[in-house]
C-alpha cells in the first residue's frame, strides 16, 4: 500500500541532498501501512559513495523526533540507483563516458555503443555492425544521437 509522502518532507529531502551534493532521482515507500520504510534513491554526477548515504540519513535522523511523517516510519533506506536503472537526465551520462549504453529511442527501436562523447544537445556512440561475413572484419560506426530523441539509456555490463 502506497503512503502519501508530504510535501514538507520532499523538499526537507531535497534540501538535504542538494546540501551533500546529491539528486534526489525517487522517493517512496514500502512496506505495511503500520511498518514503512521511505526509500530515497539518489545521485550524482561522479557516483554516489556509502558515506553520502550515511550522511543524509543521519541528517534525516536529526528530525524524527520533530516530524510527524518521519517518526512514524520504521526505517529510512538511502541508496544510489543501482546499474540497471535507466539514465534520467542529461548529467547522469558523464560518469558513463567509455561504457556501453542501450538507448531506446522515441521513434522507437534502440541503439547499442560505446558512450565516446557528450555535447550539450547530443551525445556520441561507437558501435559495431551487426553480424559480418567471414571474409569482412565488422564495420566501425558512429553515431550522433540527440538527447531529444531518447527515450532512456541503461548501462550495459561488460563480462570478461
Amino acid at each position: 500500500m502506497k503512503i502519501l509522502i508530504p510535501e514538507s518532507v520532499h523538499t526537507m529531502i531535497q534540501e538535504i541532498c542538494t546540501q551533500q551534493g546529491a539528486y534526489v532521482l525517487e522517493l517512496s515507500t514500502k512496506g505495511s501501512k503500520t511498518r514503512p520504510v521511505l526509500e530515497i534513491v539518489i545521485d550524482t554526477e561522479h557516483g554516489v559513495m556509502h558515506e553520502m548515504c550515511r550522511n543524509i540519513s543521519k541528517k534525516l535522523d536529526e528530525f524524527i523526533e520533530t516530524n510527524e511523517f518521519l517518526s512514524g516510519l520504521s526505517g529510512i533506506e538511502v541508496s544510489s540507483p543501482g546499474i540497471d536503472r535507466p539514465l534520467e537526465f542529461q548529467w547522469q551520462y558523464t560518469k558513463h563516458i567509455g561504457r556501453d549504453l542501450r538507448i531506446a529511442l522515441k521513434a522507437g527501436g534502440h541503439v547499442e555503443g560505446t558512450l565516446m562523447s557528450l555535447q550539450p544537445e547530443l551525445l556520441v556512440l561507437h558501435k559495431k555492425q551487426g553480424k559480418q561475413s567471414k571474409r569482412s572484419e565488422p564495420e566501425d560506426l558512429e553515431s550522433v544521437i540527440q538527447f531529444a530523441d531518447i527515450n532512456h539509456s541503461i548501462v550495459q555490463l561488460r563480462w570478461k
